[in-house]
């Protein structure tokens, strides 16, 4: 239940930033931790392709690979399997190297830095725009469509939000309305948005089409987007 995401529109002003979980049994050592990798479409296991054997001291099921039962602490020789065959010596995990995915380059969408400090990001489309939003430390997507109340996706880790509030675009978007290689975002504004962009936009001779949309996107939405991130704060649940 604690990694079940929060409905920002059925519980307004809740976030989940922490997952505690407490195993007062041992089901976490048969069956491993949260943060290791699953692989959901495994073949099916049979007699004769097991995963676990069984513990000769305590008799408990336990993973195939062990070297130590994690119920009595039961040693395992690690040159034989529990039929006695002489197993392949494993080479060890000697050195892990991480590598850091841009999610902003990964994305379809073109992100638009509104005021340059990397704390306010908006994309539009034709039918929908999706926001992200830094507030007091925390991080908040947020998403509006044409004929819908604009909603708060989820708060929580920089990385989330924006994984969120790119996947509201990808729900109403295409890649034939605002993907980022199209030619006309970085056209010159027109007049229409001339007239409509803030006073101190107007002057600035390097806003394109697209960011002129993001800008006023933003204004017209401004007082929602305050309202919805600033509800989060002291609402939160672990």
């Amino acid at each position: 239940r604690g990694l079940r995401t929060v409905e920002a529109a059925k519980y307004p002003g809740v976030s989940k930033s922490d997952c505690i979980v407490l195993d007062f049994g041992t089901s976490s050592i048969l069956h491993g931790s949260l943060e290791q990798d699953v692989v959901l479409d495994s073949p099916e296991l049979d007699d004769t392709n097991p995963l676990t054997m069984t513990c000769p001291s305590c008799e408990a099921e336990i993973p195939l690979a062990s070297y130590e039962c994690p119920i009595c602490g039961h040693q395992f020789d690690r040159a034989r399997n529990q039929n006695g065959e002489r197993e392949r010596e494993t080479e060890l995990l000697t050195a892990v190297e991480m590598m850091e995915i841009n999610l902003l380059e990964q994305s379809n969408f073109q992100w638009v830095d509104l005021f340059g400090d990397d704390a306010s990001l908006i994309s539009t489309g034709f039918q929908a725009w999706g926001g992200l939003f830094q507030f007091e430390g925390g991080w908040h997507a947020v998403g509006g469509k044409k004929g819908e109340d604009t909603r708060l996706l989820t708060s929580g880790p920089r990385i989330v939000c924006l994984a969120a509030a790119n996947d509201w675009l990808n729900l109403y978007e295409t890649d034939d309305t605002v993907h980022k290689t199209r030619a006309w975002l970085s056209e010159p504004p027109t007049p229409k948005q001339i007239q409509v962009l803030p006073k101190e936009d107007k002057l600035d001779f390097n806003m394109t089409r697209y960011r002129a949309s993001a800008r006023i996107t933003f204004e017209m939405n401004k007082k929602v987007i305050h309202a919805l991130v600033t509800g989060v704060k002291g609402k939160t649940v672990g």
